[in-house]
């Protein structure tokens, strides 16, 4: 069984303890990507960037066939600072964001956010499968953000997008 966990999407401060982690997720915010760790059954923690860079922190070598082959495997071991920089510059800005952290971003409440940009900065993007006929407005982040810096808006605040899970076979 899997449980889930998805955290609100808010400004980002640091925090002390996990510091490989935190510049991690702090690379993440800035480029408005999702972060999703997961905790696997086994020990292994795997930590999504973006939805396509994969990265395993493990106390064992096996990897799990259901995870796939990460694009980073760290087993008894943190990254070394030329890993995380590569990590880091390997991290890019998401296509699609949705429109609570885009404002938050570029420092603008979402009501203002709707009247600057143009209808081609939005794109409704069905979430849940099972229901094909409902949308969710996304912003297009590349055509909002040449939008918003014709009107002089440059802002970039680190907006954290979280989402937790844990394997759990405990029957609970």
């Amino acid at each position: 069984m899997r449980h889930r966990n998805k955290a609100k999407a808010e400004v980002f401060h640091w925090t002390k303890g996990r510091e490989t982690l935190e510049r991690l997720r702090y690379a993440a915010a800035c480029k408005l990507c999702m972060w999703h760790e997961h905790q696997a059954g086994g020990g292994s923690c795997y930590v999504t960037i973006g939805g396509s860079l994969k990265l395993r922190f493990a106390d064992h070598e096996n990897t799990s066939a259901q995870y796939g082959e990460p694009d980073f495997n760290f087993v008894k071991r943190t990254p070394t600072e030329q890993e995380l920089q590569e990590i880091v510059a390997r991290i890019q800005y998401a296509r699609l964001c949705k429109k609570t952290a885009f404002a938050m971003h570029v420092d603008l409440t979402v009501p203002k956010l709707k009247k600057l940009l143009k209808p081609e900065c939005f794109e409704g993007v069905c979430e849940n499968q099972a229901y094909p006929t409902t949308f969710t407005e996304y912003v297009v982040v590349a055509t909002a953000f040449e939008t918003l810096e014709t009107v002089g808006i440059t802002e970039r605040i680190p907006v954290r997008q979280e989402l937790y899970s844990m394997e759990d076979y405990s029957g609970l």
